[in-house]
């Protein structure tokens, strides 16, 4: 059996948590076993009211065998509800779905839980300390109890330490060896599930080979005899498998320590890939460009050069500076980079393709240079053409109309509003000075709480009634 749980945010909408629970078109069939839309909104209303960021835990509970509904209501009762100490008031929904992954050998049906979070009287919310250890204890109790397969988590120790005397005996042996999918986070091992990859069995198979290999030379020419390859990652050595696909990191797969590793290793580094040289045609316009002196910003123009401008300007309309065509003589974007060809080994392919990258990364270099000094021709013509330009100090009218201006600009600016009371010192000011008023409205909402909870009572003994007198 496995449990998970994750917190709901106080302002989440109720009518969703519910339809989750309770209307899902993502599975198959639903069975509500408890719970309304009014009590999920009671408990977000109360979160919001005094506060907290969480209103409602979810839980999800799941086992790889079959469970009846009376199995899922005793492992509500005497289990979750015993273990994390919860009223049965606090459970606000609780549902069975039934949804079939075709790529898991799980039970399609599984328990979902809302667990309050925030106590309504005094605003105090539920400490669940430990809990992943604790999620732990429950699965394991019940497996126990139930004849279900033990399933080995990773908080075992911990798990055999705090369940009764009767339990330790049949949970000892979860304490030896490894823990589960200790080299894989589980969003990458779920990953590799979906493309088909079984990595457990990689894993093995290198044990097994690392037992007669003195080093990580002798391990890696072990491996290529699967089509596995080692390669240098951002920070360790990775495994792919024949596909060229992550596995893991090669210490993690080996189950070896940082020095440990470090002696297997020794000497030996992975082969870093050449990239094959271009031709002398793209070495030559690769030449030229890199040898385009840039303008310097600290180049100011002479008076000479800024005459002759001037005269330009006069005979003929301004035009901005003609930026050189890449693919004119200088086409670094197809003449520099390579094809791969069907022919060409799966080194050779990676080769081209940092070959292209490099390729890329001088054209995006070149084209910035070349903005950069367009932009700078345009605006040392735009300077030019303010220097000819009498320079008119403005008139006193001038600057009492842009004084206007600016301070029109500040008023018709929005103004913030105060859309909800978040700040705990207004909070405890409204308790410190309205505490009569808020504590006559905590008692009204009781009376209307208890008044919904006879409604609910009334339409359910209706409902029985009707049912009776129908037969």
């Amino acid at each position: 059996m496995i449990i998970k749980s994750n917190p709901m945010v106080s302002d989440s909408k109720a009518s969703d948590i519910y339809n989750y629970f309770a209307t899902n078109d993502k599975n198959e069939e639903i069975e509500l076993l408890k719970g309304n839309e009014q009590d999920v909104q009671d408990a977000l209303e109360d979160g919001i009211h005094y506060d907290r960021k969480n209103a409602i835990r979810h839980f999800q509970l799941s086992s790889k065998e079959p469970l009846t509904n009376e199995q899922f209501k005793d492992l509500i009762k005497n289990y979750v509800q015993k273990e994390l100490n919860i009223s049965d008031d606090d459970i606000l929904l609780a549902s069975i779905h039934t949804y079939t992954d075709h790529q898991s050998d799980r039970d399609p049906r599984h328990l979902h839980l809302a667990i309050r979070l925030v106590d309504p009287e005094n605003g105090h919310v539920k400490r669940f300390d430990n809990l992943y250890q604790r999620q732990e204890k429950i699965a394991r109790m019940f497996e126990v109890d139930n004849g279900l397969e033990l399933v080995k988590g990773r908080h075992n120790v911990a798990v055999w330490h705090n369940v009764p005397d009767e339990y330790k005996d049949k949970l000892f042996h979860l304490t030896q060896g490894e823990l589960p999918n200790s080299f894989l986070r589980d969003g990458q091992y779920q990953k590799q599930q979906r493309n088909g990859m079984n990595s457990f069995e990689i894993r093995n198979t290198c044990k097994e080979l690392v037992k007669t290999c003195d080093n990580l030379q002798a391990f890696a020419g072990a491996i290529s005899e699967y089509g596995w390859t080692i390669e240098q990652g951002q920070k360790k050595l990775i495994l792919n498998d024949e596909n060229g696909k992550l596995v893991g990191s090669v210490d993690r797969i080996l189950g070896m320590k940082k020095d440990e590793f470090e002696k297997f290793k020794g000497d030996y580094e992975v082969a870093k890939i050449e990239v094959a040289s271009p031709t002398q045609r793209d070495t030559i316009a690769l030449d030229k460009l890199a040898k385009a002196p840039p303008v310097e910003p600290s180049q100011k123009p002479t008076e000479q050069h800024q005459e002759q401008v001037q005269e330009q300007t006069t005979q003929q309309p301004q035009t901005a500076p003609e930026q050189p065509e890449i693919g004119t003589g200088t086409d670094t974007t197809n003449e520099a980079k390579a094809e791969a060809s069907e022919g060409m080994s799966r080194e050779e392919k990676l080769a081209v393709s940092e070959f292209n990258k490099e390729q890329s990364e001088k054209e995006k270099l070149l084209k910035e240079s070349l903005a950069n000094q367009k932009k700078f021709a345009q605006q040392m013509l735009e300077d030019m053409k303010k220097n000819n330009k009498p320079e008119l100090k403005p008139s006193w009218n001038d600057i009492l109309d842009d004084r206007e201006k600016s301070l029109v600009d500040i008023i018709d600016q929005p103004h913030p509003k105060l859309k909800t009371i978040t700040d705990k010192q207004v909070h405890n000011f409204l308790y410190k000075n309205f505490k009569e008023e808020l504590d006559e409205f905590f008692d009204k909402r009781k009376t209307l709480r208890s008044i919904q909870s006879d409604i609910k009572n009334l339409k359910e003994n209706a409902y029985f009634f009707k049912k009776q007198t129908s037969r």
